[in-house]
């Protein structure tokens, strides 16, 4: 490795005609010091200067405490490598990342809920009953099934939920596409079919909120209500129709609006709505 040393005291005197002496500007240059280093461990006290050195671990040894920080190699390491460290020391919550070529920088990780789509991480929102906006006319009625929350939808006339969200920061766009989930029970029939419609509809920092602008309904078809009792059926649906996505971007705010598709379904009495999904496919 090699090392630099100056001397905190600097000479004055002028130098000598007699190069055979030592003068004083030898004793004011940056001298280079130049050796190999035998040990795996090498220790560092005080660091003022880039310094490359031939050894599998390096330990930061700080001069106020007795902490030490220790970097060490991968014993699978095949080639070397160089790492070039951000600016500054983030915020909290925030990793380092890299861009594959050794440049790291801070990332913030999405808060979003996680478990199972896209991979392994789950891109959108899930909706309860509790969040639930009701509208002014034709709203399902929030009720409790046993214990558990509910909404419960007509079977004749075409109720409404609806909830405020904001698009998951995440999100890839509307050519990934959406899914939409629905999860129900029925209160008093096992037969006939039950079918749902959602609609999205855009804020963003744009739209004038005092009316409604809800895209072209995506139909979640009516299907068999086979499950007795008060055993839960999920539905979903798939698009990437941007007459029904909207145009919403990640991170924008968005309402999403659900129904019973009355004019499809079959299964008389009330359908009890237990969450919803809207999710990327």
């Amino acid at each position: 490795m090699a090392l630099s040393i100056s001397h905190t005291f600097v000479s004055t005197i002028t130098d000598s005609t007699d190069a055979s002496l030592v003068r004083p500007s030898n004793w004011n240059a940056v001298h280079t010091v130049s050796g190999t280093v035998a040990s795996t461990d090498v220790t560092f006290t005080s660091v003022s200067a880039s310094t490359t050195i031939s050894a599998p671990k390096y330990t930061v040894t700080s001069t106020t405490t007795a902490s030490a920080v220790s970097i060490i190699n991968s014993t699978s390491q095949t080639a070397a490598y160089t790492l070039k460290l951000p600016v500054d020391d983030g915020t909290p919550g925030q990793v380092l990342a890299t861009d594959g070529s050794g440049v790291l920088s801070w990332s913030s990780v999405s808060t979003s809920s996680s478990a199972g789509t896209s991979g392994s991480t789950f891109i959108g929102v899930r909706l309860f009953p509790a969040g639930n906006e009701a509208p002014t006319t034709n709203f399902a009625t929030l009720d409790t099934r046993s214990v558990h929350p509910v909404l419960d939808f007509d079977d004749t006339t075409a109720e409404a939920a609806v909830w405020t969200c904001v698009m998951d920061p995440s999100y890839s766009g509307a050519a990934t596409g959406l899914t939409f989930q629905v999860a129900h029970t029925i209160t008093s029939s096992s037969t006939g079919t039950v079918g749902w419609t959602v609609e999205l509809e855009r804020i963003g920092t744009s739209l004038d909120i005092d009316s409604d602008n809800f895209g072209t309904p995506l139909t979640i078809t009516a299907a068999g209500s086979t499950n007795a009792g008060g055993v839960v059926t999920v539905l979903s649906a798939a698009t990437t129709s941007t007459a029904v996505i909207s145009g919403i971007l990640a991170g924008e705010m968005y309402r999403i609006r659900v129904k019973r598709d009355v004019a499809s379904d079959n299964c008389a009495g009330d359908a009890e709505l237990h969450w919803a999904s809207v999710r990327q496919s």
